[in-house]
Parts: structure tokens; sequence; C-alpha cells
């Protein structure tokens, strides 16, 4: 597999990705299938069968949509897999992370809340050790 061929084919409209997909699917053409409904994008992989390449692109003729190819000796395909997944790994550590600082944001907010409950406690407490004081000097004057 050293000349790998990649043709791209984008949709303008989600019907012209349909029936993109349906025709490449029908066709039973001996290549890799990526497709990406989000982006209206299908990616096919062959091995450097130009004329296999040609029967793709001869049965697609007719539907809207542009065609990029990218020619290469690796196999880009399993490239943006590969990508795909990390991505994928990254946004479900992403949503963890998440967990965890909200987790750490109630906390915050739970220790603040009985920081400052103790801090008004302690005040009524020296509010009342000061009356008591002042009560017990009005009654023993020095």
């Amino acid at each position: 597999m050293d000349n790998i061929t990649m043709t791209q084919y984008s949709a303008r409209t989600l019907d012209g990705y349909n029936e993109l997909l349906q025709t490449v699917l029908a066709g039973n053409f001996a290549v890799n299938i990526a497709a990406d409904r989000k982006n209206l994008t299908i990616v096919l992989e062959s091995d450097g069968d130009p004329a296999e390449m040609a029967r793709i692109a001869e049965s697609c003729e007719g539907i809207d949509g542009v065609t990029v190819t990218i020619e290469g000796g690796q196999s880009v395909l399993s490239e943006i897999l590969h990508a795909q997944e990390s991505i994928d790994k990254s946004s479900e550590e992403m949503t963890v992370l998440r967990c965890q600082i909200d987790a750490a944001n109630k906390d915050r907010d739970r220790y603040r809340k009985w920081y400052h409950e103790m801090c008004d406690e302690a005040g009524r407490v020296k509010g009342q050790v000061k009356a008591i004081a002042t009560l017990v000097n009005s009654i023993f004057p020095d």
C-alpha cells in the first residue's frame, strides 16, 4: 500500500450527503470509507488503483458535491481515525475533570459557608463576653 489515494467528497446539503453515501455503499467499491454526517463529508481510501477511483468518481458525478484528492504513502484515513480517537479520549477526560471541578467548587462553597457561620458565631460570643465584662465592671468597680 505504497500509493494510497484519498478522495474526500463534501456535500452541500444533507440530501446530497445521503445520496453520496448510498451511491458509494451500493457500488461495492474496494475502498475504506469514513463518513462524517456532521460535516457532510465522506473520505474514501484506496490502495492506489486509479481505475477504482475513476469508477467511484463517475458514479458520484451527478451528485451535489465537491471532490478533493490527496495522495500519500501513508494511510491518512487511519491517521484521521486515530486523531478522532484521541479527541474522543480527551473529551472524556475533560468531562471527568469538569465533574471534579464542580465537586471542588461545591466543597469550597460549603467550607466558605461554614467559615462565615463560625465567624458570625464568634462575633456573637465576643459581643456577649464584652456585655458580661461591662456588667461585671458596673457591679464590681475597681
